[in-house]
């Protein structure tokens, strides 16, 4: 399985690498995610391009948003991803929140292009989600193929 990873938090995020080893177990990850901080970017997008950072085969950066990272991903780099994650979020997205979410934003954007996509959000000073559910809710997402109901008859 070939996982896109993402985030609005960027590519420094504590909670990104963590998240990242823990897809690991389900396949390739290829992380592309914005240089800095971009949350509440929603699905805004860098008028007139963006540049970019490769740190190896798996990891680049993008001056740009998180939509700008998926587009990045999915039309520079070509990548054909199973499925994109989308955080994990410092912070919880509930309510409005989801509106104006970067995180929620990114998983949309992957959307437009046809690619099953799931966000993640967590709490801002431990890593309950972290450490206690997100394989959990991995193993039932992506062992079943729930992510890809759209396509399922």
């Amino acid at each position: 399985m070939k996982i896109l990873l993402v985030n609005d938090d960027g590519i420094n995020s504590k909670k990104l690498h963590k998240t990242r080893e823990k897809l690991l177990k389900y396949g390739e990850v290829i992380t592309v995610a914005p240089s800095q901080e971009q949350s509440a970017k929603s699905m805004s997008l860098t008028y007139g391009g963006t540049t970019y950072t490769k740190y190896d085969d798996f990891t680049y950066s993008v001056d740009g948003t998180p939509a700008d990272s998926v587009i990045f991903a999915l039309v520079a780099l070509d990548l054909k991803p199973d499925i994109l994650v989308s955080g994990t979020n410092n912070g919880y997205n509930i309510g409005i929140d989801i509106r104006y979410s970067g995180t929620v934003g990114a998983a949309l954007q992957a959307l437009f292009f046809g690619v099953p996509s799931i966000a993640i959000s967590s709490d801002y000073n431990k890593d309950l989600m972290l450490d206690i559910e997100l394989e959990n809710a991995l193993d039932y997402i992506i062992k079943n193929k729930k992510y890809n109901l759209i396509n399922q008859n």
